[in-house]
């Protein structure tokens, strides 16, 4: 989607957050994203299960931005082993959000 977006609107420094990814926003606030869309994820056969991921696995939610520096929460996360980190976890920014 990001690199489809760029495209379409000639635009750069794309930035993503999700649910999950930064300290004080839980998984279970995918809720409220899909609220947010009135019914179109389950149109898509997406569903939030009680854990807060989404299903089908791998996929994900949460809001795209226009910004200068490209910003991705995985600076801010320990899980090293996830397949979709973009950014190495940077201990100090961690600190810094605290």
């Amino acid at each position: 989607m990001r690199d489809k977006i760029k495209a379409d609107y000639n635009v750069h420094g794309i930035s993503h957050i999700n649910p999950g990814s930064i300290q004080d926003w839980s998984t279970v606030e995918v809720n409220k994203i899909f609220d947010l869309l009135e019914g179109k994820p389950s149109d898509l056969g997406l569903s939030v299960l009680e854990s807060g991921m989404i299903n089908p696995v791998r996929s994900v939610s949460g809001f795209m931005f226009l910004s200068e520096n490209e910003f991705h929460n995985c600076i801010l996360c320990r899980k090293v082993d996830c397949p979709n980190r973009r950014a190495e976890f940077e201990e100090e920014e961690y600190i810094n959000s605290l």
